[in-house]
């Protein structure tokens, strides 16, 4: 019985420390001049048809370049699903507090990696 409990216990621990994927990381991101989009390489778990918003942080940053603070979020198809995902996902410049003009933008994924990708708008 003392085997068939440890053998038990082993597996709980097991699938316990199995690895989980919450949330969405930007992996690159770079700014489209011909389509004046953002395109970002995307790293998110779930199964279902996921779509991403980015949510600007504050205003935008009077530094010479100008500079503003986005973060991607998962808004549909984070489903609980653990399968992790890559996709190319294309934003416009919607909302953003610098506009249009030349500036920075610190894109970053509301996920593990806390890192963030800069991205040149020209």
């Amino acid at each position: 019985m003392r085997k068939f409990m440890n053998k038990v216990l082993i597996v709980l621990i097991a699938l316990v420390s199995l690895p989980s994927f919450a949330g969405v990381d930007v992996i690159s991101a770079i700014y489209n001049n011909s389509t004046k989009k953002i395109e970002a390489q995307l790293q998110f778990g779930g199964c279902g048809t996921p779509k991403f918003k980015i949510e600007w942080d504050r205003g935008c940053y009077e530094t010479i370049p100008l500079q503003a603070d986005g973060q991607v979020v998962q808004i549909a198809g984070d489903d609980g699903c653990e399968r992790l995902n890559q996709k190319t996902v294309a934003f416009t410049l919607q909302g953003n507090p610098c506009g249009t003009g030349h500036h920075l933008i610190n894109l970053k994924g509301k996920g593990s990696n806390n890192d963030s990708i800069q991205v040149e708008v020209n």
